[in-house]
Formats: C-alpha cells, sequence, structure tokens
C-alpha cells in the first residue's frame, strides 16, 4: 500500500510540476520539483534526484531565488 501511495504522489507531483511550471506559479513548481526529487532520493533513485535538484538549482539561479536554490544545495548534498 505504501509504494502504491509513493507512486501515486509523485504521479501527483508531476501534474502540479507541468501545471505550475505552464502558468508561471514558480514557488508552486519549486515545491513540487524539490518533493518529486526527495522522494527519488528516499527510493533510492539517486540519478533522478541529482538531475531534479540540479534543475532546481539552475531554474533558481535564474530566477535569483536564493532560498531555492539553498533547498536544491542542500539535497544535492544530501547525496554525497
Amino acid at each position: 500500500r505504501q509504494r502504491a501511495d509513493l507512486v501515486r504522489a509523485q504521479q501527483q507531483l508531476r501534474e502540479a510540476l507541468q501545471m505550475a511550471e505552464e502558468l508561471g506559479a514558480s514557488d508552486i513548481a519549486m515545491d513540487a520539483r524539490l518533493a518529486l526529487a526527495e522522494c527519488a532520493r528516499v527510493e533510492g533513485d539517486h540519478d533522478r534526484a541529482l538531475r531534479l535538484y540540479e534543475a532546481q538549482v539552475r531554474w533558481a539561479e535564474r530566477q535569483r531565488a536564493f532560498e531555492g536554490e539553498v533547498l536544491g544545495r542542500l539535497g544535492l548534498a544530501l547525496l554525497e
């Protein structure tokens, strides 16, 4: 049951990320991206987590979003 819940949550996060990006809701996109990265990390999929955390850092740098960059870099540090 927990695995099914995680899969469902990840699908909902991907949908939220896509919608947020389409609508320009950057804070929601950031939250969804970080949550997806954390799910991947917890599952042991470090390659996917790495890609998502790196995407978060790149996005935050472009947006000059200090908090988003810090959160992305903290996630990257967890992978080391």
